[in-house]
């Protein structure tokens, strides 16, 4: 028994070691993959953005329109309306030497009321009044503005008005293209956001449900619900902020609304399963306050976009400071428990993949901060400087985030998977006779207690005896007093594995079987004859094999206790053994 559990154990602990080492070497790979996955879609982004359009930011004259009337040029091209009642005025320029067929300006908008007309004063394209006139909060979309013929050689005129003090309205990539490519752009535009977000979609959606049923079938499990919840305001978000949501509905408002109400979502899921490894009431408690600012904010926030005072991302530098504070605390507490703990068995393979993880997105993220701080510093970037500029990390970093608590949470699953086969391999070594491969006489009596617990009544013991153990090892040999005990335990498996109830070897040449139910006790014991009968025809035992045996019954009219009904079969049993022995009765089995 020792020598098949420490077996079993070795075994045991060879995989996990084998397993840990694949997880770790996967986990590192997966991420760099990752980043270079990014990195070549978004170069291919690159080539084929920048030879479908012409930029035309550079050549826009701007004049800025103040509230109380005055009117000033606008210097810069980041063309921002920050105040209530200004009125930016852009001139684009459109030159007659590089016509493009079917042509359109486009730009994205946000907050603000957008008028483009050309030089007669036609209306080529308005948005944003109609939202405001409705009391509902402008929003943000792609323009895309038809650019006639007869324009070419002349100028298109932008106006941009503030209408709502609810955050800045914003104008950027301007350009001319063809209308059709213009339509297409959130797709051409964004194929690296695109295939990411169809890959983690895709892997999303089986991952939240498998954690999310599992949450409610499994206490341990809870922290997956959160986890289930956060993939999917990831994915919702990284939708939004790719402008992929445009392209499967037209609703300004609630297209912009859905993402910045995800950015407030996701802080919360992400600390409720951060906060689900915390084991100290002191760390559980600092969860609890964070998740309850995060919701403070979220509400705050909301109330005051349903009532048009403010748009609902007025507070995102609240909300990023909120997310900053615990983010580098969870992540250096983690790093340090690893750093601290690396040779320790109490720092899980699913917690070093996790740090893994982590210390990928904390890369990610400096890379991110490196490129807005040289985006503002390089006024006029070469090609590879604006390349490199135009790298957007953000939804990578997300990626890398939510991929480092998929990997962990799924390492969690195969390690529990594990656990859960050893102990299964552990219990069959307790609870399996090593000879006949059938229960053992605890797995018997565990039996018994369950009948006593569930209050059955109505069921059949019989109890077995294989005849002439001894002579057959003393005069045959042990090998086929081992056949013998083999054959029999054979035989009691095929007459009861079928029956509702048990069967095992009590001990020795003896076993037992019971039947739950009312079922004619004889029925089995004319099975187990004909087994024993077609043994002794085809097995080449030396010597002829017979089986005493008896049996007893509870019913609800005579309810009985199992060791009771037992030592009744037993009884009767050893009363045929004797008789056979005497020649009073002929054993037949």
């Amino acid at each position: 028994m020792r020598t098949e559990m420490a077996k079993v154990t070795s075994t045991g602990k060879q995989k996990k070691t084998k397993h840990r080492s694949f997880s770790y070497s996967s986990a590192a790979l997966l991420f760099a993959m990752v980043f270079l996955i990014q990195i070549v879609l978004r170069s291919v982004d690159f080539a084929l953005a920048s030879s479908s359009y012409t930029d035309v930011s550079e050549s826009i004259s701007a004049e800025l329109i103040r509230s109380d009337g005055s009117a000033s040029e606008y210097e810069g091209n980041s063309f921002d309306v920050p105040h209530e009642g200004d009125t930016l005025i852009l001139t684009v320029p459109l030159d007659s030497d590089r016509k493009i067929k079917n042509a359109a300006l486009s730009f994205f908008w946000y907050n603000a009321a957008v008028t483009v007309s050309d030089k007669d004063g036609t209306v080529l394209y308005t948005d944003g009044r109609e939202s405001y006139d409705s009391n509902r909060l402008i929003g943000n979309l792609l323009c895309i503005a038809p650019v006639p013929d007869k324009d070419w050689g002349s100028d298109l005129t932008i106006t941009i008005e503030q209408l709502q003090n609810v955050g800045m309205g914003h104008v950027h990539a301007l350009r001319i293209q063809n209308v059709y490519q213009a339509f297409n752009y959130p797709i051409i535009g964004h194929s690296a956001d695109f295939a990411l977000l169809i890959a983690v979609l895709f892997v999303f959606i089986i991952l939240s449900v498998i954690f999310g049923v599992y949450s409610f079938r499994y206490k341990g499990m809870r922290r997956w619900f959160w986890f289930s919840v956060f993939i999917v305001s990831v994915a919702i978000w990284i939708l939004g902020y790719s402008r992929l949501f445009y392209v499967i509905s037209d609703s300004v408002s609630f297209c912009s609304r859905i993402e910045y109400f995800m950015l407030y979502i996701i802080p919360i899921t992400a600390l409720m399963y951060f906060g689900s490894y915390t084991t100290d009431a002191k760390g559980k408690g600092y969860i609890r306050i964070w998740v309850s600012a995060h919701m403070l904010l979220m509400i705050i926030s909301c109330c005051l976009a349903f009532f048009t005072v403010y748009h609902i991302s007025t507070l995102f530098p609240v909300l990023h400071i909120m997310i900053l504070i615990p983010a580098v605390c969870i992540s250096v507490k983690m790093v340090k428990n690893y750093i601290q703990n690396k040779d320790n068995v109490s720092v899980t393979s699913d917690q070093k993949v996790l740090v893994i993880g982590l210390s990928f997105t904390f890369i990610f993220t400096v890379l991110e901060l490196i490129r807005s701080v040289a985006d503002g510093l390089i006024s006029n970037p070469g090609v590879v400087s604006k390349f490199l500029l135009s790298q957007d990390l953000a939804p990578s970093i997300i990626v890398m985030l939510v991929l480092s608590i998929a990997l962990s949470s799924t390492l969690q699953i195969v390690n529990g998977i594990e656990k859960a086969t050893e102990k299964l391999q552990l219990e069959k070594v307790a609870w399996i006779d090593p000879l006949s491969k059938i229960p053992n006489r605890q797995a018997c009596s565990r039996e018994f207690d369950k009948l006593i617990r569930k209050g059955i009544k109505d069921y059949t013991i019989y109890f077995f005896d294989a005849d002439n153990l001894k002579r057959a090892n003393d005069v045959y040999g042990h090998d086929i007093g081992d056949e013998l005990i083999t054959f029999v335990a054979h035989s009691v498996r095929n007459t009861f594995e079928d029956y509702d109830g048990f069967f095992g070897r009590w001990g020795g040449d003896e076993f037992i079987a019971c039947i739950i139910g009312n079922v004619p006790p004889e029925n089995p014991i004319a099975t187990f004859k004909e087994n024993v009968k077609e043994g002794n025809q085809y097995h080449f035992f030396p010597f002829r094999v017979s089986v005493s045996y008896g049996y007893a019954s509870s019913s609800s009219a005579a309810p009985r206790g199992p060791m009771e009904v037992l030592e009744e079969a037993d009884g009767k049993m050893y009363e045929q053994k004797r008789s056979s022995k005497e020649g009073r009765a002929d054993n037949n089995i």
